[in-house]
């Protein structure tokens, strides 16, 4: 499998710069803020961007660098803002902090969200876009599967494992959505080989 370091440097250094102004803002840990609920280092998410989706970026890059499409990008944004507002949302009707929002939400959620929380956005958009430009681009089965592993683990740790840390448990929307992502990430695998072996002779 080809790899492209470039990529996994990129997206592992965007996270740690990310953490770094985190650390600025005092959302980095609970010492940081006792106040923020949910600091960097304590969603699962975090970690998963900087060692799983590095790992994902850089078997994606090489198949992908020559197909990139305007429609991912288009649909990635719309995701990512629909994302963000709707955490905003949940922020504003528990009270409750995050890395993205230290200060809470009280108004307009984009005119408080935190310097962290803007990187935020820009790590989430060009992630969904390589992703969804992933799901219409053909490539080997050994990728698909790898990189089909790696999301399912991230999708454990970016949204079944914080719901646990702030609660104790994962609520039945959490594992709803939990599992709707990852039947996602299997459907789209499926359909890759499949398409694949049909195209073997």
């Amino acid at each position: 499998m080809e790899w492209n370091w470039l990529a996994w440097f990129f997206t592992f250094g965007f996270v740690v710069f990310s953490a770094s102004v985190a650390w600025l803002e005092g959302s980095l840990t609970r010492r940081g803020c006792a106040e923020v609920n949910m600091p960097f280092l304590n969603h699962g998410g975090m970690w998963g961007d900087a060692f799983l989706l590095s790992a994902v970026n850089a078997l994606l890059l090489p198949h992908l660098t020559p197909v990139l499409r305007t429609w991912p990008a288009v649909l990635a944004l719309f995701c990512t803002w629909f994302a963000h507002l709707s955490w905003a949302g949940i922020n504003r009707r528990t009270g409750r902090r995050d890395f993205l929002w230290p200060r809470g939400v009280r108004g307009r959620a984009l005119d408080e969200m935190g310097w962290v929380g803007w990187l935020h956005c820009i790590y989430t958009f060009a992630q969904l876009a390589l992703l969804f430009a992933y799901a219409a681009t053909p490539l080997p089965p050994e990728v698909v599967w790898v990189v089909s592993l790696l999301l399912t683990v991230h999708v454990l740790a970016g949204m079944a494992q914080p719901g646990w840390y702030l609660e104790g448990r994962i609520n039945w929307l959490t594992a709803v959505s939990t599992a709707g992502a990852m039947a996602a990430v299997w459907i789209v695998a499926g359909w890759k080989i499949g398409l694949d072996r049909l195209g073997t002779p």
